[in-house]
């Protein structure tokens, strides 16, 4: 199997090249630069032949990316430009990366565009007939996500004894990444959701408290954190996936929130933040 893959150095995108690579499957990742450049970017998915085609690449997901131009460009435009490239192609199945933010109430530059593009996307399958599934992952955790994110920072401010920011009420639908890449190896073995939105997650919700007072029970250490309120005005009370359609094909998520955490917390440990 042949696989294109936008964003392959992403935190998904990493674990999911992995995950395909000890398959055996080659995986062709597919350069930023290319997105906006359509000649190329249809020479070159033309030239791979693919099988599969992954797109995960986007902007405006990290608080540090504020530059509305590029997130419209990144996520429509790049998306465009990839459903366009790769138009008459005969691949399987192209998996478009989309986002549990496009539900929330608060609507964001990010969460606008990802959801622009969903609606791009059936339009696109339903004037071209193309093999497209959307997925929705929600609060994705583990091994190699960025430090500054919600469970990283309580894993360094644990193992480093450093104080950081709580805001303990807002929920998530947390579900760790190993369980993320076997529903994406489920939806392309079944290729039976063209056109559908599929989400991804556990079905339930936890607070941000909960989180931390598990992973200090995991680490056996106190941590040092300031009360703050109110630190992300889109954050919701009801933030869960509807993971019916993958449980109908017998997926369901295999690590409990207390096994996910325990070994993301052994990895910053070993990994990231030993040193610190």
């Amino acid at each position: 199997m042949r696989v294109l893959c936008s964003g392959a150095s992403g935190f998904i995108g990493s674990h999911l090249t992995a995950r395909l690579e000890q398959l055996k499957h080659t995986v062709v990742p597919i350069s930023r630069s290319f997105l906006s450049q359509p000649k190329d970017l249809q020479e070159f998915i033309r030239l791979q032949e693919p099988d599969y085609i992954f797109h995960l690449a986007a902007a405006g997901n990290h608080s540090n990316q504020k530059d509305e131009q590029q997130i419209f460009e990144a996520n429509v435009v790049g998306t465009w430009n990839m459903l366009m490239a790769s138009k008459d192609v005969p691949y399987k199945l192209f998996v478009y990366f989309s986002t549990s933010s496009v539900d929330l109430p608060y609507e964001t530059f990010y969460s606008a565009t990802k959801a622009s593009c969903e609606r791009i996307i059936k339009a696109f399958v339903n004037e071209y007939e193309k093999p497209i599934v959307i997925v929705r992952p929600f609060s994705v955790y583990g091994p190699g996500e960025a430090d500054f994110r919600f469970i990283p920072t309580v894993c360094r401010a644990l193992i480093t004894g450093e104080k950081m920011p709580l805001d303990p009420d807002p929920v998530h639908d947390w579900i760790y990444i190993d369980d993320v890449i076997e529903a994406i190896l489920l939806i392309i073995e079944r290729r039976e959701h063209i056109g559908s939105i599929v989400e991804i997650g556990t079905e339930k919700q936890t607070k941000n408290i909960e989180i931390a007072v598990l992973l200090t029970i995991i680490a056996n250490k106190e941590l040092q954190y300031v009360f703050e309120r109110n630190m992300r005005v889109y954050d919701s009370s009801s933030w869960k996936a509807d993971i019916s359609e993958l449980v109908l094909h017998k997926w369901e998520p295999k690590y409990t929130l207390e096994e996910g955490l325990r070994k993301t917390y052994e990895w910053y440990t070993k990994e990231r933040f030993n040193n610190k």
